[in-house]
């Protein structure tokens, strides 16, 4: 974790899927730790989908910030939440199709999360 000089709060939270399978889940829970209103907006990468590296291949998933289904947009925002005071939060994602066919190697979506004062 670091926190550079803009104020911007720099997290890393990498989740090993291993052996991907329909209905795999991971889930990661956060914190914000606010003294005023905010919201929390999402940035996709590949706009939901985890993509091979070395072909176009990708595999679509499920996301889920504290049990509601997301849709993120490729590069664009997301608004997600509105809160009020400091609370607790979980980003789910869930593997959707049949992985049995897809080449082997390592899949990856980049997701930003951006908490804003409001």
């Amino acid at each position: 974790m670091r926190q550079s000089s803009d104020n911007v709060l720099d997290v890393h939270w990498p989740l090993d899927f291993g052996p991907m399978r329909k209905g795999l889940e991971k889930s990661v829970d956060f914190a914000v730790d606010a003294n005023t209103l905010y919201s929390i907006y999402l940035l996709s990468q590949n706009g939901g989908e985890l993509r091979h590296e070395f072909t176009p291949t990708g595999i679509a998933y499920d996301l889920r910030i504290d049990g509601k289904l997301v849709a993120p947009a490729p590069s664009a925002e997301t608004a997600l939440v509105k809160g009020a005071a400091s609370s607790q939060h979980r980003r789910g994602i869930l593997i959707r199709p049949d992985t049995t066919h897809a080449p082997a190697g390592k899949y990856t979506d980049r997701l930003t999360l951006v908490i804003a004062g409001d």
